[in-house]
């Protein structure tokens, strides 16, 4: 018999992030905050979720971009020792709304995009996810994060 065990981290939201700061990385675990978007940090190794004990991690993100505004995401994971986040989880990725895989995800400009990517059986230790943001006019950009980690 299985008993499913599940932690849920907070929901992770940002407004307006621009490209100057860029690339961010969340869920902030040390390192300086962007203000105002407390949960997301432009320090690579300042930004993870720790999977020790946990096998399977679900993302679940929902981004709003202005007219001229995009936000590309990928998945990034370390072992725990070297803190470089050198594996692209990305293309091993599942995502579920659109039945697919991919190197990364793009929320187009104008629209509102949701996703909800699982990693299942998940060998890293630390995840994190990377956004980069393309700002073609006037920052507009919205969006919430959140992390699943399940044991099995």
């Amino acid at each position: 018999m299985t008993t499913q065990n599940f932690t849920n981290a907070p929901r992770l939201t940002f407004q307006n992030l621009t490209t100057a700061a860029g690339p961010y990385y969340a869920p902030v675990s040390t390192g300086a905050r962007v203000a105002g978007n407390t949960d997301f940090t432009a320090v690579s190794n300042g930004a993870w979720i720790d999977m020790d004990g946990f096998d399977h991690l679900s993302i679940m993100t929902a981004f709003t971009c202005g007219a001229a505004n995009t936000i590309e995401l990928t998945i990034w994971s370390d072992d725990g020792v070297s803190a470089i986040f050198g594996w692209h989880e990305t293309p091993g990725t599942y995502e579920s709304t659109t039945n697919a895989f991919a190197a990364s995800w793009i929320a187009p400009a104008g629209a509102t995009t949701y996703w909800h990517f699982h990693l299942d059986d998940c060998n890293g230790k630390r995840f994190q996810v990377k956004l980069v943001i393309v700002d073609g006019g006037a920052v507009s950009n919205t969006g919430s994060i959140t992390f699943r980690r399940t044991k099995v």
